[in-house]
């Protein structure tokens, strides 16, 4: 542990160092899960304070929309960077050629609405029904949830939002 701490304070201080010693800053693309929103807002607070800059980087970030998901902009080189969620796990079993970075959020954010007159107490009740997911995907915390409940995910009709 202590050989990690070291190596990555000193990946940090050459990090620090690259934009004093005169060189180009890097340009790469961050792209984001969905319409530009709160939820990324430290991205933009990082771009308008300079943050990327100081280190050597020109980011420049793209906004997500149902047809420009991050996982396939990555893929197809669009971005270098990307925002997503558990769907990320998914596509690396899937072999997908992708890397985790960072835990943005530490607990899922991913919740499940229905009216209340629509009776549904349990994932259980979900089956048969619509439900609507962002894409075509399906994020891993629900297909470990119906798992957990011995549900087959196919016995829900998923729709894109």
């Amino acid at each position: 542990m202590n050989s990690i701490t070291t190596r990555a304070k000193r990946i940090i201080c050459l990090a620090l160092l690259c934009p004093s010693l005169g060189l180009a800053a890097e340009s790469v693309t961050l792209q984001l899960r969905w319409h530009h929103q709160f939820q990324f807002a430290g991205y933009y607070a990082a771009l308008a304070k300079g943050y990327y800059q100081n280190v050597g980087l020109d980011v420049s970030i793209q906004e997500g929309a149902p047809d420009k998901m991050p996982v396939d902009e990555v893929i197809l080189g669009h971005a270098q960077y990307g925002v997503a969620n558990s769907e990320l796990l998914l596509e690396r079993l899937r072999g997908a050629p992708l890397v985790a970075l960072a835990a943005i959020y530490q607990h899922s954010p991913s919740v499940l609405l229905a009216r209340k007159d629509a009776n549904i107490l349990s994932p259980n009740d979900l089956v048969g029904k619509k439900v609507m997911m962002l894409g075509s995907t399906v994020d891993a915390d629900f297909v470990a949830m119906f798992k957990n409940e011995n549900l087959d995910i196919k016995g829900i009709d998923i729709m894109p939002s």
